[in-house]
């Protein structure tokens, strides 16, 4: 079976999932990987992203409550039937979409339901992509040269590249 890399999205830099997931889009996956472990991956190998609010847990509430209040207050359309929202794997992302929504666009509406009802977040997989080439960082004295040349005979793309100050 092939290795599958798992990558841990970090919040500092993407507040919400869909942060990342918008840049993944639009200009594809960067992903650091120790180099000890690229020989063991297959390209294009799969990497699957892991963000902090990447799902969520009601404190004695149900996902159905959230739901009709989210509809009431015109969070949510109200023409989608509910099961647009409840069927397995769609609610969770939706919701934190339109939470994120309400933190950036009215932060005391955002409060008030997760205070209301007890929105806890939880780290989970939010999306995943497939890495197709792997770029090597070659240091001024030459060190990742040798490592280019030892992917590339694994059948690994390798793009050899140099980090330059620009000023």
């Amino acid at each position: 079976m092939p290795a599958i890399l798992k990558h841990w999205v970090g919040e500092s830099y993407w507040p919400w999932p869909n942060d990342h997931i918008g840049e993944t889009q639009n200009r594809g996956p960067s992903v650091r990987v120790n180099p000890k472990s690229i020989p063991d991956l297959e390209p294009p190998y799969p990497v699957v992203f892991s963000h902090p609010k990447g799902t969520f847990t009601l404190n004695g509430m149900e996902l159905e409550d959230l739901w009709l209040e989210c509809v009431n207050e015109e969070h949510l359309h109200p023409d989608s039937p509910i099961t647009d929202y409840i069927e397995t794997g769609l609610p969770k992302l939706l919701f934190i979409s339109m939470l994120e929504g309400l933190y950036k666009n009215d932060r005391k509406e955002y409060k008030r339901l997760v205070k209301k009802y007890g929105i806890k977040w939880h780290p989970a997989v939010t999306h995943y992509s497939y890495i197709t080439n792997t770029q090597v960082v070659i240091g001024d004295d030459g060190v990742g040269l040798d490592l280019v040349e030892e992917l590339k005979m694994t059948g690994h793309v390798v793009e050899p590249v140099k980090v330059m100050e620009v000023k």
